[in-house]
């Protein structure tokens, strides 16, 4: 099973913040809950694709070899 990642992108009002978070809340381990204000629901890597590719690099490779 893969890892489970919510990013939350804010500039989208498809779900508030706190429904977001309430998701994040319940998924199961390992997650890692990650606001991003500058994005809409398709532009995250687009936003800061530097940023994107840290991040889910660096969560991969702490949770795909458990």
């Amino acid at each position: 099973m893969l890892p489970g990642r919510l990013a939350r992108q804010l500039a989208r009002h498809s779900m508030t913040r706190y429904e977001a978070q309430r998701l994040f809340e319940q998924a199961c381990e390992p997650k890692e809950f990650w606001p991003v204000n500058e994005a809409a629901h398709v532009d995250l890597f687009d936003s800061s694709p530097s940023e994107y590719r840290r991040r889910v690099g660096e969560f991969l490779e702490r949770h795909l070899d458990q």
